[in-house]
C-alpha cells in the first residue's frame, strides 16, 4: 500500500514538473527585448539575440517573391531616421503598407539584415479617436 502511494506523489510531481517547464517555454517563446530601429543599430549586443523590432515601413521598401514553399517578403524598416532591412518568409498580415508601424520578432545580423520569424502590423483603426 505504500509503494502505491509513492508512486502518486511521484506522477503527480512529475506532471506538475513537466506543465511547469512547458510555461515556462511557452513564456520564454513570446517574450523577449523590445526595442526600436534607432535602439538595435545602437545596441551592438543585441545582434543575434531575439528581440521584438519597432518601426515604420519605408515606402517603396516592400517586395516579395515566391520562394520554393512560401513568399519571400524584404521591406526597410525606419525609426528616428535609422534604417534596417528586414526578411521574412511566410504570409504577411494583410494590413502590411508602406508607412505602417509594424513589429518584427526575429534575430539582427549586421551582414544580412534582420531575419523576422514574425511579422504584427498595428491598425489604426483601433486607435483613431471617435
Amino acid at each position: 500500500m505504500r509503494i502505491g502511494l509513492w508512486s502518486k506523489v511521484a506522477v503527480s510531481v512529475a506532471v506538475v514538473g513537466v506543465a511547469v517547464g512547458l510555461m515556462a517555454y511557452s513564456f520564454s517563446r513570446s517574450s523577449g527585448t523590445y526595442v526600436k530601429v534607432d535602439e538595435l543599430l545602437a545596441d551592438h549586443h543585441l545582434g543575434g539575440k531575439v528581440v521584438w523590432l519597432g518601426g515604420r515601413i519605408v515606402p517603396g521598401s516592400h517586395q516579395w517573391k515566391q520562394g520554393p514553399s512560401e513568399p519571400v517578403h524584404r521591406f526597410a524598416l525606419e525609426w528616428n531616421g535609422k534604417k534596417v532591412h528586414v526578411e521574412y518568409r511566410g504570409s504577411v498580415p494583410p494590413g502590411l503598407a508602406d508607412g505602417r508601424q509594424v513589429t518584427v520578432r526575429g534575430r539582427y545580423d549586421p551582414q544580412r539584415g534582420f531575419m523576422a520569424s514574425k511579422v504584427t502590423t498595428k491598425c489604426p483603426s483601433k486607435y483613431k479617436a471617435r
